[in-house]
């Protein structure tokens, strides 16, 4: 995590502990992610429970496109963003929570993707795996810089919509929200009747 420079605003104490607290979610996921997926071959890797489905591959690189595209937002956002203020603590807002807690692991509605925000059709690489892994160092990155801004005033476009605006501290928390449940999603698939064995193990 990169913190404010010398001389920048700090974040409030429950900005940080709440960013802090994102950045070790992050940590979780890339850890949860190779332990699943790291072992598996790239027949398990692509294997779908029915071809309208999404495999474990296929959910790993839909949280990497999501993921890549909210980064390019946020780094656009963040030198022009305003400093932090310790006495604004961050507030969701209600269009950001309504979002973070529909694309939350215990959210019990599926939701229709996106079409740019889909994952590939084709097979993919063994490699997704460091892929998911590398990128949780990217969102660490950010994340970290974050603290140096207002989460509340800095609003970030959607890559859906630039009409939807979240504000940056509800963006965190989405993104952390979107990655647990679609690495519930690919655990769900390596428990599915049908699901291929290898001799190798996983």
């Amino acid at each position: 995590m990169i913190p404010p420079r010398d001389g920048d605003p700090t974040a409030a104490t429950g900005d940080r502990a709440y960013v802090e607290g994102l950045i070790d979610r992050l940590r979780a996921a890339g850890t949860r992610a190779h332990t699943l997926a790291g072992p598996l071959t790239s027949e398990q890797l692509n294997w779908k429970p029915a071809p309208q489905r999404w495999g474990v591959a296929q959910c790993l690189d839909h949280v990497i496109t999501v993921n890549r595209l909210y980064l390019d937002r946020m780094r656009e956002a963040l030198p022009e963003a305003r400093p932090a203020d310790p006495g604004r603590p961050f507030r969701p807002g209600p269009l950001g929570r309504r979002f973070a807690e529909a694309l939350g692991p215990g959210a019990p509605r599926r939701m229709k993707t996106v079409r740019r925000f889909a994952p590939s059709a084709s097979a993919l690489p063994s490699g997704i795996v460091d892929d998911f892994t590398e990128q949780q160092l990217e969102l660490e990155d950010v994340y970290g810089q974050a603290l140096a801004v207002d989460l509340t005033r800095t609003r970030v476009a959607s890559p859906a919509s630039r009409l939807i605006r979240f504000r940056l501290g509800d963006i965190l928390v989405l993104l952390a929200n979107h990655q647990e449940r679609h690495l519930g999603q690919a655990e769900r698939v390596t428990k599915t009747d049908g699901f291929p064995t290898s001799s190798e193990g996983i």
